[in-house]
């Protein structure tokens, strides 16, 4: 009987020890943990622009939002007027890559127009040969100019403007333009 006492007292040590080692996995394992770390993206956002959206206002005075049958009722918006872009002068180019030539050679521009003569190349000017009646424009002409020399002239008068290079006007440096 002490041997049955004894299987008794023992077993269930034994069933426990062997409990711990009944794993499908192998013991002696390293285990990996996925962690999510937060990454901080910069997301894009626009701000709205407010747009002026026209609104009928009360005329009558009493409330009622009308008038009687319609009369009353007028829109009451006013026109806001925006800023217009800077004109850009129209601008020619005096000797382009040392070619004895305007560029543009003509071209055609609203009256109050600005054009704006660029110098490539030393030794040229811009000197007036035909005007319209009553146009005020004595060009750049008598002396020449060194590169990178500026004019400008805003054009008031309609009419057709023949100008020319004095050094090169028999090698046909010539231009024109209209002014509408």
């Amino acid at each position: 009987m002490q041997r049955r006492r004894f299987l008794t007292r023992i077993a269930p040590v034994g069933l426990l020890a062997l409990a711990g080692c009944s794993s499908d996995e192998p013991a002696d394992t390293a285990t990996e943990t996925a962690t999510e770390t937060a990454t901080e993206t910069a997301t894009a956002t626009e701000t709205p622009t407010q747009t002026a959206t026209p609104t009928a206002t009360d005329t009558t005075g009493d409330g009622s939002g009308g008038g009687y049958g319609g009369y009353g009722d007028e829109d009451t918006s006013t026109a806001t007027q925006t800023a217009t872009a800077t004109d850009v002068p129209q601008t020619v180019t005096v000797a382009p890559d040392g070619n004895l030539q305007f560029s543009p050679a003509s071209f055609t521009i609203a009256a109050g127009d600005t054009v704006r003569w660029v110098w490539d190349e030393s030794g040229h000017n811009v000197s007036p040969g035909s005007v319209p009646s009553g146009a005020e424009w004595d060009g750049r002409d008598g002396d020449v100019y060194p590169s990178g020399t500026t004019y400008t002239h805003t054009f008031e008068t309609t009419g057709t403007y023949e100008y020319h290079c004095d050094p090169h006007e028999t090698a046909d440096m010539v231009g024109s333009f209209t002014v509408e």
